[in-house]
């Protein structure tokens, strides 16, 4: 056996330990799974982590939403065939005064509404900047 073929086992075998055996749905305390969807945000929060290190980690230039959208869904398929329902995490700049954070969030409710209720995932978080409230005046 190779050293990358046992990386790759060790690195399997704790994804099965800390993520995929918490996702089974008969387990109450799953750790959740965590997307980041854009770096589009309204405000430039300065303790905001996506803002101060999106650059390093997701250059702005690169983002694509409809690519963001199906690779969304496609981790959403992913975790039905497998049975694991995460609570899902949606990170992003503020998701809500971005169209494309609504459609994401559309097309993930279309998609587990046609998946059955024991395979859906229980609940989705968004943190939120709340600036969809409005904002006060100035």
């Amino acid at each position: 056996m190779t050293y990358q073929e046992e990386n790759d086992i060790l690195l399997n075998k704790t994804y099965e330990e800390y993520f995929y055996n918490n996702w089974k749905k008969e387990n109450e305390d799953s750790k959740s799974l965590e997307l980041i969807f854009s770096p589009y945000c309204n405000l430039k929060c300065r303790y905001c982590y996506l803002h101060k290190h999106y650059d390093k980690q997701f250059p702005i230039e690169t983002f694509n939403a409809k690519k963001s959208i199906d690779n969304a869904l496609k981790i959403c398929q992913w975790l039905v065939n497998n049975h694991y329902t995460p609570e899902l995490d949606i990170f992003s700049g503020e998701l809500f005064a971005q169209e494309s954070g609504f459609e994401l969030l559309e097309k993930i409710l279309d998609f587990y509404s046609t998946i059955p209720e024991e395979d859906r995932i229980k609940n989705i978080v968004i943190p939120t900047n709340g600036t969809f409230c409005g904002m006060p005046n100035e």
